[in-house]
């Protein structure tokens, strides 16, 4: 990793990493990313959440570069209010899947993400719930009526199921293209085949020229993951999850007492000690 803080592009998750159970950014977080930025540095996110969920943070956040958005599907430009990347599911053949889905699987709530809307072609008390924590519109739809262009499936259930949900959806689609992940406690996500958040950041780096080697990110959740694993330093929240923690370079403290800025002081410190 580069000596120099102005080399660096510091990636960070939102919700459980920037975000506390409050969901706002704390104080301490935002004056670590202005003092970042102040030296040099510059900052984005990475987030599962799709372009009406992230926005407000987006807002308050201005990120340097484009965000990653939906676990890695899509790269999204703010500043210019543009898509510069994305992946989407084949539609005609995920269709079909979710037929089938919905059927054997009544008690689960289905989202589908296309562009910057969320359309739910089944819902339960989960799906409700995300919908209300993060305030996001969205239009209840037949399966047949969703528009084209399909950057994720979120599918919202109960957190003992999934197991169960795992083995049945990927048996399903065992001679199509996905890529699957559970995000939250009570959600698990069909991608394009190869999409994750950490493809996302290496798509990114060559879009911007940034060296990965001089990315950092941080995360807390499986779908992270491959962002931690991935980026030249990788940090984990300490509520993070084992599988995080273990593919990190650094554990620093929990969301709710100010990680991010453990992650910039860890940086600052690193690149002084760099000084040549």
């Amino acid at each position: 990793m580069t000596n120099k803080i102005a080399n660096l592009l510091l990636i960070s998750d939102l919700d459980s990493t920037l975000l506390p159970k409050s969901k706002r950014v704390g104080s301490r977080d935002l004056s670590a990313i202005a003092r970042f930025r102040a030296a040099g540095g510059r900052f984005t996110i990475a987030t599962g959440r799709g372009y009406a969920a992230a926005e407000p943070y987006l807002q308050q956040l201005q990120p340097d570069c484009p965000v990653i958005l939906y676990n890695g599907s899509q790269i999204y430009d703010y500043a210019a209010q543009k898509v510069v990347w994305s992946a989407s599911l084949p539609k005609e053949q995920t269709m079909r899947y979710l037929y089938q889905v919905l059927q054997d699987y009544p008690q689960v709530g289905a989202e589908i993400l296309v562009g910057q809307k969320i359309y739910v072609v089944q819902m339960n008390e989960y799906e409700r719930r995300h919908l209300e924590e993060e305030h996001t519109p969205c239009v209840l739809s037949r399966l047949e009526d969703v528009p084209d262009g399909w950057l994720k499936v979120l599918f919202a259930l109960d957190h003992a199921l999934i197991p169960e949900f795992d083995a049945y959806i990927k048996r399903l689609t065992k001679d199509g293209d996905y890529y699957f992940i559970e995000s939250w406690l009570h959600y698990y996500e069909m991608l394009p085949a190869g999409v994750s958040k950490g493809h996302a950041m290496e798509k990114l780096a060559g879009l911007i020229g940034q060296d990965v080697a001089n990315i950092a990110a941080a995360g807390d959740y499986d779908n992270d993951f491959e962002l931690v694993r991935r980026a030249g330093i990788g940090f984990a929240v300490g509520n993070a999850t084992e599988p995080v923690k273990a593919a990190a370079d650094v554990v620093v403290c929990n969301c709710e007492d100010g990680a991010i800025s453990e992650v910039i002081d860890y940086l600052m410190n690193l690149c002084d000690t760099r000084k040549e």
